[in-house]
Order: C-alpha cells, then structure tokens, then sequence
C-alpha cells in the first residue's frame, strides 16, 4: 500500500496555542483512517493542513508526494467536507450535485446517482431544509 499523505514532524502555533506539537503520521491508499480526540486536539487543523488552507509553522505536509498547499495538481484530487459546510440559501441537493460535477474535473455521475439513492437524498429538496444526516451524505 502507497503513502497518499504524510505529516512530517508538524508544529501548528495561532498567536500563543499550539494547535500541533511535532505530529507525524502517515495515510495510506485505500485505508479508512479516522482522527480522534477531544475539543482542541488539532484534528480540524491538521485536516485545514492537509487540505492546503493552512501552512505549517514548521515540519512538511505531503499529499500525493507534494505540498497542498496553492497546488492545483494535488487539491484537484481531493476535497475537504466541513461540517458547516454553507450552501447558497436556494440551493437543492441537485444543485449541489451540478456545482460539484463542474469543480471535480473526475466527478463520477452515475457513482453520484447511485450514492444518492442509496442515501435517499430527495434530489428537489433545498438544502436548508434537510436533517443533519442528510446534510452530511451531500456534502461527502
């Protein structure tokens, strides 16, 4: 199994608190990973890090062997879904499913179709108006 993403001894500090403390890890292909810890932990920065909104204030973040970071070839291939994700106030979960198929240059419709139904998602219903479980199914 390949290596698909790799924290190298990161330190993350916001003005006085230190989010990451010297943190490696590693991501490999085709492994669910999951990051736990209580309130604080750094799981949402190292995420933001991973994702290319952050830079480290020291050590090195490699994703598909290269910095996220302002790179279009790495942050093509990979999304991050935040939890308060914001939608246009009109937006239907169609909507959602059109925006992506036109940010994602391997967006895979009929995988999408499939995983809608599947989720149940109403393809006609804003997006306001659906339950937190729902709301997560969209956005992953």
């Amino acid at each position: 199994m390949s290596t698909v993403a790799a924290v190298h001894q990161v330190t993350m500090r916001f003005r006085g608190h230190t989010a990451l403390d010297n943190v490696s890890v590693a991501f490999k292909e085709n492994v669910i990973s999951g990051l736990l810890g209580r309130n604080g932990a750094g799981k949402t920065t190292m995420m933001q890090l991973l994702a290319g909104h952050l830079v480290p204030t020291s050590g090195r973040i490699e994703v598909f062997g290269a910095n996220p970071y302002e790179n279009e070839s790495v942050l093509r291939r990979m999304s991050l879904v935040k939890e308060n994700q914001k939608y246009p106030e009109y937006f239907r979960v169609a909507d959602a499913m059109s925006a992506a198929a036109m940010l994602f240059p391997n967006w895979d419709a009929t995988y999408a179709r499939f995983l809608l139904g599947d989720f149940d998602l109403p393809l006609k219903r804003r997006i306001k108006k659906l339950s937190r479980g729902m709301l997560s199914a969209v956005a992953s």
